[in-house]
């Protein structure tokens, strides 16, 4: 006699003399004891044997084996999802009068596919800017991949805010509890209205220059022009090579203090040349991919008294990234470029074309 139905009969025999659910499951720990049914399953006995249940075999099933997952409504479903991409599953099974996990099964094994949910992209790129994107990368990636040195002489500029409170990200607040515990609860807040910019300049080395725009000014091409005459005087002193040699190139997004005449006359005065950056590029920019996220995810969740303790901390944050990242940043930019090549100039963080 199968073990199971042996017990049964057991726990059939307690009930006739009046055991509780209770002393029945001691009483089959002691006779069998890992090999004893679990509680549930002697409680649920028990109580059907309470309640009249004479047998002690399973109770008999169809065995009809489910038909709504079969190729009819994998057809139906493909079309559905093709029609509109952001249908439910709920509403699928709803149509279909099938159930939500049959769905699921459909979608996940028999069709492959995967919701995802959309990338927020800074602009609407035409077709002739997406050809604009791939020609600038492709000359990029020829020069890299013709003068070794080419990457290494890029100095890298951008500008962005640094904030007296910057609330950290769900990610960076997750907290390690065991299973079945609710998660903690947290305010959403954002970040304060005292900041302060910061202008940096990088290169595969790591940070030649970075200045804090003064309070209340507005960063236009005068100011620009003087950051430039501060960068110059810094280049000169931490990459004399780079100085000596003049075979460095500059990197700054399309700005209107960067592309003002004034700009451009300082910068052909000095010999200075600047590489071409495509617009609404943030997947091609090292500030937007690599040196301001990691130095805002340093800042978030601390709050600085003043002015004057945020660039102490943003200072120290800058300077503490390690050479070793720098120098991936620009490999990962040669990276990059080829990427945007491969995708024709659309969008591709994440691998994926938009």
């Amino acid at each position: 006699m199968d073990i199971r139905v042996e017990q049964r009969v057991n726990i059939k025999f307690c009930v006739k003399l009046r055991k509780t659910a209770t002393e029945t499951l001691q009483l089959l720990h002691d006779v069998y004891g890992d090999e004893a049914l679990s509680r549930a399953r002697v409680f649920g006995w028990h109580r059907q044997y309470v309640l009249g249940k004479v047998s002690v075999e399973d109770d008999t099933r169809s065995g009809q084996p489910s038909s709504s997952r079969n190729k009819d409504n994998v057809v139906r479903i493909g079309d559905m999802i093709r029609e509109d991409r952001t249908v439910t599953v709920h509403m699928l099974a709803d149509t279909l009068h099938i159930n939500k996990l049959t769905c699921h099964q459909i979608l996940w094994e028999d069709l492959g596919n995967r919701k995802l949910n959309a990338r927020l992209v800074p602009h609407a790129l035409t077709q002739d800017q997406k050809e604009v994107w791939a020609s600038i990368c492709a000359d990029l990636l020829h020069e890299a991949q013709n003068d070794a040195t080419f990457v290494n002489s890029i100095i890298a500029e951008d500008e962005s805010w640094c904030f007296q409170y910057d609330p950290q990200t769900k990610r960076q607040s997750a907290e390690w509890w065991s299973t079945g515990t609710p998660p903690s609860k947290k305010v959403r807040r954002q970040p304060s209205t005292t900041k302060t910019m910061v202008m940096v300049f990088f290169d595969a080395r790591g940070i030649v220059h970075h200045e804090f725009v003064l309070q209340g000014q507005t960063v236009n091409q005068e100011v620009y022009i003087s950051v430039l005459r501060c960068m110059r005087k810094a280049l000169r002193h931490r990459r004399p090579d780079l100085w000596g040699s003049g075979q460095w190139t500059l990197l700054h997004h399309n700005a209107r203090p960067h592309t003002a005449l004034s700009v451009s006359r300082f910068l052909t005065k000095h010999n200075i040349t600047v590489l071409p950056h495509p617009l609404y590029s943030p997947d091609l920019s090292q500030c937007d991919f690599f040196l301001f996220p990691q130095l805002k995810k340093r800042l978030k969740g601390w709050r600085h008294e003043n002015i004057a303790v945020i660039k102490a901390a943003a200072t120290m944050e800058l300077t503490g990234i390690p050479k070793e990242a720098f120098t991936n940043c620009f490999q990962d930019l040669q990276k990059r470029w080829q990427q945007c090549i491969d995708c024709e100039g659309n969008y591709f963080e994440g691998d994926r074309k938009h």
